[in-house]
């Protein structure tokens, strides 16, 4: 009943923005600019161009992630005898609603407040007995996503573009829900820097951002530590296409100021993204990524709208 509420309240949104823009749209044509738009909004959206001062983005978004792990059993006394198997699957829906506005001295502040559901299922066979069969769903609003960008200088000859921006994740979202993990429940501190480079048509994105968590409840989640490589390039007058490399090193946790065994995790994702100019300063984007590591995703599909003003 929740997903099916969240569904109907991101096409309503969907609906008005579109009906929003809908004013003079038969007399709106692609002009020689929509490419430089269209690859425009695909640099805003990664973080690797920020808006011109009084310029807003209004972005709804629709975000999947599936995860599915099996494990083994091995008998408590014979350690080398498996007597079993666990299946665990999650799989998590993300509407996010964002707002970007561009501020004066080159900066720009970014605010996301995530709707989320979750589903989990965990399966696990014993010997000769029937599956045990757990699956549980979840929902709420996850950890609003605060984030302070600055350009620090722009592209000349051989210097790229920089960009560096400042994230505070608030611990202020439902943590779980049904016993269904919803969101980290941690305040959470990015620092990082971007560079962008020019090469018609091609663009060239480069990210590295480390993390802090803020002790809670005697648990501190280990350092987090990105790099991200991106490639975009203006496929046609209104479409611009993106491929990306993502990955992401989480140190081990700590609770009670001791390290827990095998909690750190190495997360990389392939992406491929297409933008593309829908009406006048409304952009559509979809994206899907494939996870290249255990600790990954299988896969995720995002797909967003949003409207310029």
């Amino acid at each position: 009943m929740i997903l099916f509420r969240f569904l109907m309240f991101y096409i309503f949104f969907v609906l008005f923005i579109h009906n929003a823009s809908a004013k003079g749209a038969g007399s709106f044509e692609i002009d020689e600019e929509a490419a430089v738009r269209a690859l425009e909004h695909s640099l805003v959206q990664s973080g690797s161009l920020l808006l011109e001062k009084g310029k807003f983005d209004f972005q709804l978004g629709l975000g999947f992630s599936h995860t599915e792990n099996d494990a083994l059993l091995f008998g408590s006394v014979d350690s080398n005898r498996i007597i079993g198997q666990v299946k665990n699957t999650f799989t998590s829906i993300n509407m996010p609603l964002r707002l970007r506005a561009g501020l004066p001295y080159k900066a720009q502040i970014d605010f996301e407040i995530p709707l989320l559901y979750a589903s989990q299922q965990f399966i696990q066979t014993n010997g000769r007995n029937l599956p045990v069969d757990n699956n549980q769903h979840g929902s709420g609003i996850g950890d609003v996503n605060i984030t302070l960008s600055k350009t620090l200088s722009r592209e000349k000859g051989n210097r790229p573009d920089m960009i560096g921006f400042f994230s505070w994740d608030t611990s202020s979202g439902k943590k779980s829900d049904n016993g269904v993990s919803i969101s980290e429940g941690f305040n959470e501190f990015s620092l990082g820097l971007t560079l962008t480079k020019s090469q018609d048509p091609l663009v060239f994105s480069g990210t590295f951002s480390a993390q802090r968590s803020i002790e809670k409840d005697n648990i501190k989640p280990g350092d987090q530590y990105q790099f991200s490589l991106a490639t975009f390039l203006a496929a046609s007058p209104s479409t611009s296409l993106k491929f990306s490399f993502e990955q992401i090193f989480l140190a081990k946790t700590k609770v009670n100021n001791k390290e827990i065994v095998d909690s750190e995790r190495t997360i990389a994702l392939l992406n491929i993204g297409i933008s593309s100019v829908v009406r006048r300063n409304t952009f559509l984007s979809l994206s899907a990524g494939a996870g290249l590591t255990n600790d990954s995703p299988d896969y995720t599909v995002n797909l967003s709208l949003s409207k310029r003003f």
